[in-house]
């Protein structure tokens, strides 16, 4: 079984579609940007299950539910990981689904970034119109920026910011 010559046409187009820009070169998340979304799942919740436990507080899934809900410390939450420059997170669900915080991870070339936007906050952005409706009226997405002011810089906060705010999870 070989390819055909269309089918490689194809492939070779879409052979440099994941190069990285200039900035992420030497970053140590270089080959997690390019890996497979599974990969940036299990990456993503590996880092927040190890900043719980530095927080003092477990880190357990959530009966009945796979991907990134899991439980830290007495609270539910529901996390998600982004790779691009702006961060870019989608396919954000209502609080009413079962969290009590939306936790995101934004990659950077140096550094990560992180929100931490309880589900009551969650409601009023998505009332407000800076968590939005994208392509399907169950596909909700917000792109908050890591460094300048806008509406969810409240939330945002660094490693040991997190670890932090993880404790009163206890």
């Amino acid at each position: 079984m070989t390819f055909h010559p269309l089918e490689i046409d194809i492939i070779d187009d879409y052979s440099g579609a994941r190069e990285l820009g200039p900035e992420w070169t030497g970053s140590r998340l270089h080959e997690l940007v390019l890996a497979a979304s599974s990969t940036k799942s299990a990456f993503a919740r590996h880092v927040v299950a190890s900043l719980a436990t530095e927080a003092g507080v477990d880190f357990a899934g959530v009966p009945g539910r796979t991907g990134g809900r899991r439980k830290v410390g007495r609270m539910v939450c529901e996390i998600k990981f982004s790779t691009e420059l702006p961060a870019r997170f989608q396919q954000v669900r209502p609080p009413s689904d079962g969290y009590d915080y939306l936790l995101c991870i934004g990659a950077h070339p140096d550094a990560l970034a992180y929100w931490l936007i309880p589900a009551a906050d969650v409601e009023a952005l998505i009332e407000q119109g800076e968590i939005s409706v994208q392509h399907a009226s169950t596909s909700l997405w917000f792109f908050p920026d890591a460094t300048q002011p806008d509406a969810f810089s409240p939330f945002r906060t660094n490693a040991e910011g997190l670890i932090d705010a993880l404790r009163s999870f206890a």
